[in-house]
């Protein structure tokens, strides 16, 4: 069966799809992604286990050793030249340059890809690494590590378009490729095609549950971007499995609620944030978010719930540090504005007004 690299209309419907799990079936010989995922032996797979035991727990000097016996007794497996690098480099000094004169030496090889990639991996500048990697991609197309690489080359250049081309050719031919799945998706959030990023959260999230990071931006795709809160979720429960203290993931979970069409569970959870930190502005201002709109939808609700919307309103004044558009414009023009409208309705209503150069206590607002 012909491979992919000599199939371009092959290629295009895979990219078409932007991802195919399948076409590791069509692809046979070097071009197979266990090649380049397989380790030599026992001995390898035992070296490669320490180092990374090492490296997890930030050892990299111990590490530096085995993973240069690793890259030796399995050239073909790139991770071991990757961790190998990386750890060289935070370790730096007489290790980072023996890995440097390592690679510096490296011969290429007319059958693999795999030296010219891990060399490519230390040049330099940005130009020179982006030739080494069209080079490597015009001798062997289907080598997704290097699609993988020109990605978050572009992307860090800003040519989003190209870098999203680049990782989707890269999962195109090893659809378990988890980094590509996360760039991809962070990449299309930088673009601003939100829907298209949904599924490559969740095919990382699937292969690394236990990234917090990027869980957390999944959540705020989803309830801020996308307008799916009820999906968000599970996400949100599983950040608060992880730590129960979390006031990050609390806010987002009341966001989600609110935005779920329940204001005041949402409530509840902001209140109690506020009881551990009195003096979070952005949480002080969804709370007076909460009694201005939802909680308060005709005149009745109003007369009763205004007061503490405008006491809200005055604390994040209390507490704000503008430093962002969005916070300059709350603080100078629209929170000002939205009390004078509260204290204008309560006169109207011939009802108490609120001092508007008072600071409410947290009681206040409860």
């Amino acid at each position: 069966m012909a491979s992919c690299t000599n199939s371009s209309a092959l290629l295009a419907v895979v990219l078409l799809l932007g991802s195919c799990s399948t076409l590791r079936h069509l692809v046979g010989g070097p071009q197979d992604p266990e090649h380049y995922e397989t380790l030599q032996d026992a001995t390898a797979q035992q070296l490669f286990d320490t180092a990374m035991v090492h490296v997890d727990a930030g050892r990299d000097a111990a590490a530096v050793p085995l993973l240069q016996q690793l890259v030796q007794r399995s050239p073909e497996f790139v991770r071991g030249h990757l961790e190998y690098q990386d750890a060289a480099k935070r370790v730096g000094g007489a290790e980072l340059e023996q890995m440097r004169d390592y690679y510096r030496a490296l011969p290429d090889a007319a059958a693999s890809v795999v030296p010219a990639y891990a060399k490519a991996r230390q040049l330099e500048s940005t130009s020179s690494r982006l030739r080494a990697l069209k080079e490597i991609q015009q001798r062997d197309g289907s080598f997704y590590y290097a699609n993988f690489s020109l990605g978050r080359l572009l992307r860090s250049i800003g040519r989003l378009s190209d870098a999203v081309d680049s990782f989707r050719r890269a999962l195109a031919y090893n659809g378990e490729l988890l980094p590509a799945h996360l760039e991809l998706a962070e990449t299309l959030v930088e673009w601003g095609k939100y829907s298209e990023a949904q599924s490559h959260y969740e095919n990382y999230l699937r292969g690394a549950p236990t990234d917090l990071a990027a869980t957390r931006a999944f959540v705020h795709l989803l309830v801020y971007r996308l307008g799916k809160p009820h999906e968000a979720l599970p996400w949100i429960q599983q950040l608060l499995e992880r730590d129960a203290g979390d006031d990050a993931a609390w806010m987002d979970r009341a966001a989600a609620l609110w935005r779920d069409g329940r204001p005041e569970q949402a409530l509840a959870i902001y209140l109690q944030v506020l009881d551990r930190r009195p003096d979070h502005a952005r949480v002080l201002l969804d709370v007076a978010f909460l009694y201005f709109g939802p909680l308060a939808p005709d005149d009745a609700s109003k007369q009763l719930l205004w007061v503490k919307a405008a006491k809200a309103f005055l604390l994040y004044q209390h507490f704000v540090r503008p430093e962002e558009g969005m916070d300059y414009f709350e603080h100078y023009v629209a929170v000002p504005f939205r009390v004078k409208s509260i204290n204008d309705f309560l006169r109207a209503h011939q009802l108490q007004t609120v001092d508007e150069n008072a600071t409410p206590s947290l009681l206040d607002i409860k």
